[in-house]
């Protein structure tokens, strides 16, 4: 459905989880006005769509994760992001 290889792993996470560090006040972006965006972006997930999960997609320095949930009438909805870790 992503257009990714079968097989290719994916690993599940609560939304709450994967945004921890940027609705901190004091998270990484430093900034407690950002950090309220995040917030309600979490807080409109959470309330609008249902079944909320991020998926990582792939392996290596750089991963795909699409947040996403269920729209009311069944259609996906959410943001997609790549991931880079050292």
């Amino acid at each position: 459905m992503l257009g990714e290889p079968a097989g290719t792993q994916v690993e599940s996470k609560e939304l709450t989880l994967f945004l921890r560090n940027h609705t901190a006040d004091q998270g990484v972006l430093g900034d407690p006005a950002q950090a309220n965006r995040f917030k309600a972006l979490q807080m409109y997930m959470k309330q609008e769509l249902q079944d909320t999960k991020v998926y990582r997609v792939g392996t290596g320095p750089q991963i795909k994760a699409y947040a996403l949930g269920k729209t009311e009438d069944g259609k996906l909805a959410g943001f997609k992001t790549v991931l880079t870790e050292t």
